[in-house]
């Protein structure tokens, strides 16, 4: 089991938030995972070690869906500091930079 740290595109109190994968992924890694149920995408920013967890292992929601796109870590560093410097949150930055994305079809 593989526990990762997830910037979603909603925004959030916390910021990030702690799910777990089957499959090791690369951090960047475009994903999906349930937020109140319901399907959010994020990024992953980094990967947790079990022994530095605060809470139960068991109660961490398993990531939904894993997409076919890396951000890389200057890429995750710019939504970062974009976000800092504009004074929006990193979730709102993120959303923004996944937009065009989404507009991308198979054939393109």
């Amino acid at each position: 089991m593989y526990l990762y740290t997830i910037l979603p595109t909603r925004k959030i109190p916390g910021a990030v938030l702690v799910y777990k994968s089957e499959q090791k992924l690369e951090v960047g890694r475009l994903v999906e995972a349930p937020i109140r149920n319901k399907p959010v995408e994020g990024v992953i920013v980094n990967t947790v070690d079990e022994k530095n967890l605060e809470f139960d292992i068991s109660k961490v929601k398993k990531i939904s869906n894993i997409k076919p796109f890396i951000f890389t870590q200057s890429e995750i560093e710019f939504i970062k500091s974009f976000a800092y410097n504009t004074f929006n949150s990193s979730n709102l930055v993120l959303k923004a930079k996944i937009q065009p994305l989404k507009l991308l079809t198979k054939k393109n």
